[in-house]
């Protein structure tokens, strides 16, 4: 296996922990939970906190994936996006990658963007921002040694954010990306529900959640329906991006060498 270039990745990090240190210091009298529910991140760290491609006129949206890879639902979901040559953003959970590699390098292979979502899908608002900043950097890791690049994009679980977090993560470079659609399909609901919500508020530079893993008993077979009627029903009104050409923004550092 393949190890990944250091320098550049722990010089950041080291920024981004002192980052920390004095933002926490700063912040210390806000109670985690509430700066996590009453803070619009994206209107105060514009450049690094994204919930849509808000400058977009074009017909153009991004489909994004959580939680995976999960070999019973991602190849599936990659067979749909190939199907109508739509591409993906996937935000990979750590510890799921670490064990099917494979999946990455198929994502990789096909033109989708794969991204950070921590190593074990971590509630950030109730974490130590020194310990999310830790499985990001594992995460990264994990996704360097799969498919020999290292994501620039992260997305929260559960779309937690703490002030603490988002700087330590902008001073790394990362771009955080949220969701302007989401589907909720997590919940299990019908394939036809869900292409619902999509239609109803899809407009052009949406970000649309959706889920190609998750717990071992949730059952996503009704996201690969959902995903198969969408793509046939809008694919000529809007082009299926990833979350990189949506933005304008890299997905991975580059002039990385092994």
């Amino acid at each position: 296996m393949r190890g990944r270039p250091q320098k550049k990745v722990r010089s950041l990090i080291s920024i981004a922990l002192v980052i920390l240190t004095i933002t926490s210091l700063t912040f210390s009298y806000f109670p985690k939970e509430s700066t996590a529910a009453q803070i619009d991140f994206s209107a105060l760290y514009p450049d690094t906190v994204f919930r849509n491609g808000s400058q977009t006129t074009q017909p153009v949206v991004a489909l994004t994936f959580d939680d995976g890879p999960d070999p019973r639902y991602t190849s599936q979901i990659l067979d749909v996006l190939k199907k109508y040559d739509a591409k993906g953003t996937f935000f990979v959970i750590g510890d799921k990658a670490k064990n099917d590699p494979d999946i990455l390098q198929r994502m990789e292979e096909e033109g989708h963007v794969i991204a950070n979502h921590t190593t074990s899908h971590i509630r950030i608002s109730k974490t130590d921002s020194s310990e999310v900043l830790q499985e990001v950097v594992d995460t990264d890791d994990i996704i360097f040694n799969a498919v020999q690049k290292t994501p620039l994009f992260f997305r929260p679980p559960f779309g937690e954010l703490t002030i603490e977090t988002v700087t330590s993560l902008q001073a790394a470079d990362k771009k955080i990306i949220l969701w302007s659609i989401d589907t909720e399909d997590w919940k299990e609901r019908p394939a036809d529900d869900i292409v619902a919500t999509v239609k109803k508020d899809i407009e052009p530079g949406a970000i649309i959640l959706m889920h190609d893993g998750g717990e071992l008993s949730q059952d996503l077979q009704n996201t690969v329906k959902a995903l198969d009627q969408l793509l046939q029903d809008l694919s000529t009104d809007y082009d299926f991006v990833t979350v990189e050409e949506l933005l304008n923004e890299k997905a991975y550092i580059e002039n990385e060498t092994a």
